[in-house]
């Protein structure tokens, strides 16, 4: 029985990830998209773009934006050159823009690709396209925000903000430097994010003006984005009018119907929810020790050659199940139907959202932790009829911090 559970807590929590992990490294190749070639936005290429929001060097032409109350009326709406706005006040727009950059791919944001049908006119895409050529067109904009208003569904205030910029891309080296004065392509965009505002409470403050403790006035402050957009992608450091980069603030905050109905794509999975439906699927296999003590073995050998990847490590449900296979489970019906319920039939797993720092074995009152590195050391033995978990004593060893001597 203590085989059965560690191989259940070894294998849910890090093993089945792992394995997963490394997998697109090995026999079980992808393929690539007819659009995008592959080519999706890397972490490199959105902190390339996070970098031009500043004041001094900044690439934003316009800065648009519409304010909607909880009535969902338009209260306010501007649309001005950032060089009109002061320093510090063009500082918080570009704090709000950099906010709905930040994250993991995989985590909070989401590489979106267009279907074919939505870049037909007049469709999701076109209407991306036809802003963005428009240099934010205050017809197309107000209509823009209609749709938006439609579907976002806030129970208070919030701010529509949306940045239109060009980015001459400066030429890299074979050192990956970048050469300023050898660029080969402009990369124009929009940035739009949406951020929900909170009624601030009236505080006391220092008044610097007056030299003393005033009462602050209260009123409604924009908080930072719960969801944001960049179109088109940054892929391959180059424009992809096929894709988008999505950015959720949270899996509570991830609003995947207002993103189908204002992009027609079908957002990925986030981080927290693809470990949990990872978990659910797990939990439907009836593996023994053996079985998971090697797939464990399987992840950490695929792993180490995927180590230098540039794109995160993901599986698919083919891979998945070839996986399984491999280590000799051959019962996965149930585990590839939460696979097509969660994760859905084409989707796929981004194994480092999955992949757990500790192995964590427990069983009845018992509860240890492994670094992946060293799982196996811990063994299954049987003695007198009745199974343990078996770990060797290296010199260095602590029990809550008290130093253990061998046995002589």
């Amino acid at each position: 029985m203590i085989g059965k559970i560690m191989i259940l807590s070894a294998f849910v929590v890090l093993g089945f990830v792992d394995c997963c992990l490394m997998v697109s490294a090995s026999r079980y190749d992808r393929k690539q998209t007819e659009k995008t070639g592959g080519f999706y936005c890397e972490q490199k290429e959105i902190a390339e773009i996070k970098k031009q929001y500043k004041p001094e060097y900044s690439c934003i032409g316009k800065i648009a934006g519409c304010y909607v109350d909880k009535d969902k009326n338009k209260v306010l709406s501007f649309n001005i050159s950032p060089f009109e706005l002061p320093e510090e006040e063009l500082e918080k727009y570009f704090d709000i823009l950099k906010s709905s950059l930040t994250g993991k791919i995989g985590g909070k944001l989401f590489n979106m690709e267009f279907p074919l049908k939505q870049e037909a006119e007049g469709r999701t895409q076109d209407a991306f396209c036809k802003l963005l050529n428009s240099k934010m067109d205050e017809g197309l904009l107000d209509a823009f925000y209609d749709r938006v208003m439609e579907t976002y569904d806030n129970p208070e205030s919030y701010l529509i903000l949306a940045a239109e910029g060009t980015y001459d891309i400066p030429g890299k080296g074979m050192d990956e430097d970048t050469i300023p004065d050898a660029s080969e392509e402009v990369y124009h965009f929009l940035h739009i994010c949406f951020c929900p505002a909170k009624f601030d409470k009236p505080e006391l403050c220092y008044d610097p003006e007056k030299s003393c403790i005033s009462d602050r006035k209260k009123g409604w402050v924009i908080g930072k984005p719960d969801n944001g957009i960049l179109f088109p992608a940054f892929n391959d450091r180059g424009t992809d009018l096929h894709a988008a980069l999505y950015y959720g603030k949270s899996c509570k905050c991830l609003r995947r119907d207002f993103a189908r109905e204002l992009t027609g794509c079908l957002l990925p999975l986030n981080s927290e929810e693809q470990l949990s439906s990872f978990k659910e699927m797990a939990e439907k296999l009836n593996c023994d020790y053996d079985q998971a003590e090697k797939i464990q073995t399987m992840l950490f050998d695929i792993a180490g050659s995927n180590a230098d990847s540039v794109m995160p490590a993901s599986v698919n449900k083919k891979e998945m199940m070839a996986l399984l296979s491999d280590c000799g489970i051959s019962d996965t019906e149930d585990a590839a139907d939460v696979f097509d319920s969660t994760v859905g039939e084409d989707g796929a797993l981004v194994l480092e959202n999955i992949l757990p720092k500790k192995v964590h074995i427990e069983t009845a009152g018992v509860s240890i932790e492994v670094d992946p590195e060293r799982a196996q050391i811990v063994k299954r033995q049987k003695i007198d009829g009745r199974e343990y978990l078996m770990i060797p004593i290296e010199t260095g060893t602590e029990v809550s911090g008290v130093s253990v001597k061998k046995y002589k």
